[in-house]
């Protein structure tokens, strides 16, 4: 198979699976998605469409190249899954070897709590600090993020 030939049918299995997937989107919004707040904007949009037609001819052409496309239903289905075939080439990189686990370390021995202090259990360490909720009293319960942006908000 030509190169051309086959860098034309993999653009066509490309265009075809975006195709598809803008049909997906516009039934489950209802409009072209750009137009809906929280959707790709146009712009954005036709960068990834070019982007992504690029990929499929470049991994056609790839393929064509090393004599692994036989015909013209094998460069379009190279073209549809270029992504995935990309995915899967890049997933498979340099192994490398295992790093030793951490050593686990004897915990401290328990020391008795002097008279008046709270009985035992782990104490803090030298770096740590005793982890106390806060009471928000103006909400009664302990106060949090979301009560702490509330309050400064006036709500």
């Amino acid at each position: 198979m030509q190169m051309l030939a086959a860098c034309l049918w993999g653009l066509g299995g490309a265009a075809a699976i975006e195709a598809w997937t803008l049909h997906e989107r516009i039934t489950s919004v209802g409009g072209f998605p750009w137009t809906y707040r929280g959707q790709m904007r146009l712009a954005p949009y036709v960068v990834a469409v070019v982007i992504r037609l690029s990929v499929g001819v470049i991994v056609t052409a790839a393929s064509t190249a090393s004599n692994q496309v036989a015909g013209p239903v094998g460069a379009l289905a190279i073209g549809i899954a270029a992504p995935q075939i990309l995915k899967q080439m890049f997933a498979r990189g340099p192994s490398r070897p295992e790093l030793p686990s951490r050593p686990e370390f004897p915990s401290r021995p328990e020391v008795p709590s002097p008279p008046g202090e709270p009985g035992p259990g782990p104490r803090p360490g030298p770096l740590r600090a005793p982890i106390v909720p806060r009471v928000d009293t103006r909400y009664g319960g302990p106060a949090d993020g979301a009560d702490q942006r509330r309050r400064r908000r006036g709500r």
